[in-house]
């Protein structure tokens, strides 16, 4: 059963932008507490930096309350280890926090999480689809 997971922030943005959708289910799983979200200083700044974007001021009117309603519902951690897994150094990030909160998977859509395989440092790799799935299959009678 999977319940701790680092939701990438291209799952957090997609969950708010689009309601109904798969990141939207599993934000709400997050805020029903059926999965607990771990995230970083990092990860959290780098939220609040895309939740900024001007193309999406209309959709984030609010950046800060936002960045704050994900900090609320989880478990922040502070990486002490840095990982080199990925080429792209914010991927990286999302890892040291997975890591460090001992999260069970990394839930992304970013290609280059995904191209590192099933799994990092016992932290298994999915996307929202994926996600969605197992978490169905565990409901199931």
């Amino acid at each position: 059963m999977i319940r701790w997971v680092v939701l990438d922030t291209n799952v957090l943005v997609s969950g708010f932008l689009r309601p109904g959708s798969v990141p939207s289910q599993l934000l709400q799983a997050v805020i029903s507490g059926r999965l607990i979200l771990v995230t970083s200083p990092a990860l959290l700044a780098e939220l609040d930096r895309v939740v900024r974007y001007p193309k999406l001021s209309a959709a984030f009117p609010d950046p800060a309350g936002v960045v704050g309603r994900i900090e609320a519902v989880a478990s922040v951690v502070t990486p002490q280890m840095r990982r080199h897994d990925a080429l792209d150094e914010s991927d990286n990030r999302v890892l040291e926090a997975a890591v460090a909160g001992r999260a069970e998977a990394i839930v992304t859509g970013d290609v280059g999480l995904l191209a590192l395989g099933d799994s990092v440092a016992g932290v298994r790799l999915v996307t929202p689809r994926q996600l969605v799935d197992l978490l169905r299959g565990e409901s199931s009678p």
